[in-house]
């Protein structure tokens, strides 16, 4: 990666469900390995992007350059009258593109929330996303895996 990359070569978007095909080749990957990163998640890879053509999911993608690196898989729940933006998979490439696609991945994300009138955005996964948050945020819930042998 080029340590003299700047944010104005960083891009983030929205695929629309009837670009999904564009794109999926390149981001189903990173979006299994986030499913089996958080055991709670087990949609198959059909099942997401069914969701995400039906819109019942939205895909977030960062790109630097013309290269897409990054993906991002939301959701808009309301639940017990609380109405919550959720990070339900993120992933990308291996390496430093998460050091220059997170801030402005996280700053859609935000602005993202607030145009749909979310309380929260909640993220699902390992603890190293809070670099994400930046210190705005703060740990809720904590799932333990705990692995029984027969």
């Amino acid at each position: 990666m080029d340590a003299t990359l700047n944010r104005e070569h960083v891009g983030v978007g929205l695929i629309a469900p009837e670009h999904l095909g564009e794109v999926w080749e390149r981001v189903a990957p990173w979006i299994r390995q986030a499913f089996d990163a958080c055991p709670r998640l087990r949609p198959s890879l059909a099942a997401a992007r069914s969701r995400l053509r039906r819109r019942r999911w939205g895909l977030l993608v960062g790109a630097i350059g013309d290269r897409l690196v990054t993906a991002v898989v939301l959701e808009y729940v309301e639940l017990r009258g609380e109405r919550i933006l959720a990070v339900v998979a993120a992933g990308g490439e291996r390496g430093e593109t998460l050091r220059y696609t997170g801030p402005v991945l996280w700053r859609a994300i935000q602005f993202i929330a607030r145009g749909l009138g979310a309380d929260s955005i909640r993220v699902t996964g390992r603890l190293g996303w809070l670099r994400w948050i930046r210190g705005r945020g703060k740990v809720r819930e904590v799932c333990v895996d705990y692995e029984v042998r027969g």
